[in-house]
């Protein structure tokens, strides 16, 4: 197997443009918890059980840092659900901007 050497600048540009998309609406994006299979693709339409809604504050994230070996963004505040949508198992989350537009 060979090993693949990904410049670090580069890893923390695509991570500050995640944070940047989930910021691309006119409030503050949150991430959905479900419950259920994870759907193969981000456009393919959310399947299970929405357990948990985490509302994240604007801006979500700090800027990314070099952590060597690793690169890491922060979540702003502590984002919390405190009142649970549903009962259930948790199997996979998205993460959406205010406008309902899923982000990778």
């Amino acid at each position: 197997m060979a090993n693949a050497h990904v410049n670090v600048n580069l890893i923390i540009q695509n991570v500050d443009n995640i944070s940047d998309a989930i910021d691309a609406g006119l409030s503050a994006g949150f991430i959905e918890i479900r419950s259920g299979t994870q759907p193969a693709r981000v456009t393919d339409a959310p399947t299970g059980t929405v357990l948990a809604t985490i509302p994240l504050q604007d801006p979500a994230m700090g800027a990314a840092a070099n952590l060597n070996p690793n690169v890491r963004a922060q979540l702003n505040g502590t984002p919390a659900d405190n009142d649970a949508d549903a009962g259930g198992t948790a199997a996979w989350g998205r993460v959406y901007d205010s406008e309902f537009r899923s982000r990778p």
